[in-house]
């Protein structure tokens, strides 16, 4: 995770929780490196994913407070992201965001979703090399298309970001359309010389 994209997730957070990370961060390696995944739920324990291992932490957080994170999320405006929020997530700054919670309809047709009861937060983690087996079937089949499938978890998105990085940086880099409808994909810090759109 890059520093920047940490103090972002940090400065969302309820302070509780931040100081329970922070007190964590001192005590295990890399940790915001390993930190794959948060899981709040309204007056449940917190748990988070960290080098491939589920925690529960001994903090529980209010409804208050995750409808507080969702808006920080958010920028301050929930309503901006009504439309994702309908089909149950967001994406801000490069986190994606499960949200459960209440459904509010209009018609037949979920309009967005409402008092949250969870807030499943997946940390966005840039691995160089992730793609390297992936950029050479590609350039292999000729630039033709393949299918990436995995179950959840498997590293499908870290292995799109760094796919998209390769093809489209260095001496023999393409042009690379990426295609991103829900923020995940784009990797900060790229250098000038990418050919990614």
């Amino acid at each position: 995770m890059t520093e920047a994209n940490r103090l972002r997730l940090l400065a969302c957070l309820p302070s509780r929780l931040r100081c329970e990370l922070q007190k964590l961060a001192g005590c295990l390696d890399g940790f915001y490196e390993n930190l794959a995944e948060l899981r709040l739920r309204a007056e449940r324990r917190v748990a988070l994913t960290y080098a491939g291992r589920n925690l529960i932490l001994p903090l529980r957080l209010s409804a208050e407070e995750l409808s507080k994170t969702l808006t920080a999320f958010c920028d301050g405006s929930v309503y901006a992201y009504s439309e994702t929020l309908a089909a149950g997530y967001l994406t801000a700054f490069g986190f994606r965001v499960g949200v459960g919670g209440r459904a509010v309809s209009e018609g037949e047709r979920i309009s967005t979703t409402a008092s949250p009861t969870s807030l499943c937060i997946r940390v966005p983690h840039a691995v160089h090399g992730a793609g390297t087996e992936a950029a050479a079937l590609f350039r292999a089949l000729g630039g033709r298309g393949f299918l990436v499938y995995s179950p959840p978890g498997g590293g499908k998105t870290t292995l799109l970001r760094d796919l998209a990085r390769l093809l489209s940086c260095g001496a023999e880099g393409r042009r690379v359309a990426l295609i991103d409808t829900r923020g995940e994909l784009t990797e900060e810090g790229l250098p000038t010389t990418c050919q990614i759109d």
